[in-house]
């Protein structure tokens, strides 16, 4: 089994081929060498997963296929880390000399636009793609940011009574289809799933099995954690990407101690131009996934989305120990290479 020791020497030569090196112009070398020892030296779950997603990319990025953008991805991973030295966004829940370097990393991604940041594995696919929602989520990020192109829809929503608008839904009176022409997430890009890989999950509208397969984690439970499925259209025609180190979510770099998010993305070797989620509670499942860019249409086109209630979350979703990602981690990058 690889050690994440001889990840980090190979990310270094590979990203930082100074490092060490007294000749000048070797700055920039030394800052990311001496990042991706910080990554490698800390025991946090996110610190593993971006060391080894970075290096699963960059195994991806030396195959045939997509070789020609190998320099391409260098040069924006270095670009990223090199931000970090310069960057004076930080987050309000760490002393600022504890930041962890993972989070350094997210937080750096946001001052570069999705288009910088996009996978070089791209696909145009007629697949059935579905996403899974908590119900207020939706209302406030979805349904609430489209409500001009669905004029059937309330033009406000009172947060408070959520419940009135689910019960709406389960009746199949309102909400079973939404027209969309927004739908975005914080860092521009938006996870899917292959639906065909949940069929057992959705029958048994299983919530629990649901999120714990696509990666999402849950410690603390609301009466008001009500979900849904939310199915694409067959029309969906944007372009979609096998996700990266650069595309993926690393959790909410503000809160330290974030009880609901996704901290299990990893990246997947290049195979069949999906991705794979991990299992928050570290289960032998995985999921495929892509991700597209936000959608922002400003009212010229819109796709027509189903909906669909699940029921609520009945149990907080435990997160797996460090030594569990890690295991999934390595594992993936043996076959990657």
């Amino acid at each position: 089994m690889t050690s994440l020791d001889k990840i980090c020497d190979d990310l270094i030569r590979i990203l930082a081929p100074k490092y060490q090196d007294l000749a000048p112009g070797s700055k920039d070398d030394t800052y990311i060498g001496s990042f991706l020892e910080k990554l490698r030296s800390c025991s946090d779950a996110n610190s593993i997963r971006l060391l080894v997603s970075l290096g699963i990319d960059l195994n991806n990025y030396h195959k045939p296929e997509i070789q020609d953008h190998l320099a391409d991805f260098i040069d924006i991973v270095r670009k990223v880390i090199l931000n970090i030295r310069v960057m004076k966004r930080k987050p309000k829940s760490y002393p600022s000399d504890l930041v962890p370097p993972a989070i350094e990393f997210s937080l750096s991604l946001r001052d570069f636009t999705p288009h910088q940041l996009k996978p070089a594995v791209s696909i145009v696919e007629d697949k059935e793609y579905i996403r899974i929602s908590n119900f207020n989520s939706y209302l406030r990020h979805v349904a609430a940011k489209n409500i001009y192109a669905n004029p059937g829809l309330p033009a406000n929503y009172d947060m408070k009574r959520s419940g009135r608008y689910y019960e709406n839904l389960i009746s199949g009176r309102r909400f079973t289809t939404i027209n969309v022409c927004q739908l975005s997430s914080r860092n521009g890009w938006v996870f899917l799933a292959c639906k065909t890989d949940l069929t057992a999950q959705l029958e048994k509208k299983n919530v629990e099995l649901l999120l714990d397969n696509l990666g999402f984690y849950c410690q603390e439970i609301k009466s008001s954690d009500r979900y849904i499925s939310f199915d694409y259209p067959p029309t969906f025609n944007e372009l979609l990407f096998q996700p990266t180190s650069l595309t993926g979510d690393w959790g909410d770099a503000d809160d330290s101690s974030i009880a609901v998010g996704n901290e299990f993305f990893l990246s997947y070797r290049l195979e069949d131009h999906w991705g794979r989620t991990f299992s928050v509670s570290g289960q032998d499942v995985r999921i495929k996934e892509r991700v597209h860019l936000s959608l922002d249409f400003a009212g010229k086109k819109t796709y027509t989305f189903s909906v669909a209630p699940l029921g609520e979350l009945l149990k907080p979703i435990r997160k797996a120990n460090a030594m569990t990602i890690l295991g999934e981690a390595l594992d993936r990058y043996e076959k990657s290479k």
